[in-house]
């Protein structure tokens, strides 16, 4: 364990690599509020990471579909042609809403050097999470306080926002155009307005 002698935090890393414990748990404990938070080291089997890679295929999908002219574009009954939010962002936000802890538990998985972390950050389907401000919560803060690995994790997807592109919001299909630019722009500003 780690004790920060200015008395902010006490930090535990149990059950390393090689402890063979699938129960291994970042802990720390903040010593001002006496509150513990509960960071989980999580594996990820492969059918969910294919679950993931299929959910990128689907919201490819939304992306051609977008890029083709309006008349050509296939709708549900729910939406309408002049809908300003395009199918990938629908898809992302429904997500969310259905699984709030989706991107603090990605960014949490500890897979002893196998980069199942690392292609699941990088699938279509992550990189326009990025780009919504409601994946942005509790969980970010409380991680970058926590110091070690899950602080680092938060600058990781800090990074990755910062580091997004035009692509990661249209899907790279077609040409993006000046209203394209604008709802990407906008998008961006809203996740860091909602971490800031």
């Amino acid at each position: 364990g780690r004790f920060n002698a200015a008395g902010k935090d006490v930090f535990y890393d149990q059950g390393g690599k090689g402890s063979g414990s699938s129960t291994s748990r970042w802990f720390g404990v903040s010593v001002l509020s006496q509150r513990i938070k509960l960071f989980p080291r999580v594996e990820v089997w492969e059918e969910v990471e294919w679950c993931f890679s299929m959910l990128s295929t689907v919201l490819d999908i939304f992306a051609r579909e977008d890029a083709l002219p309006a008349f050509k574009r296939i709708r549900s009954n729910r939406g309408s042609l002049n809908d300003a939010r395009d199918s990938r962002t629908v898809l992302v936000q429904q997500l969310i809403g259905k699984l709030p802890t989706l991107v603090p538990t990605v960014f949490l998985v500890d897979d002893d050097g196998q980069d199942s972390r690392q292609r699941i950050l990088d699938t279509v389907l992550f990189q326009r999470l990025f780009l919504c401000a409601e994946v942005v919560d509790r969980w970010l803060t409380d991680m970058l306080a926590h110091g070690g690995v899950p602080a680092k994790r938060a600058v990781d997807f800090l990074w990755r926002v910062s580091n997004s592109s035009i692509d990661d919001f249209t899907g790279g299909f077609g040409a993006a155009n000046s209203g394209d630019w604008d709802r990407f722009y906008e998008r961006r500003e809203e996740v860091f307005m909602t971490v800031g």
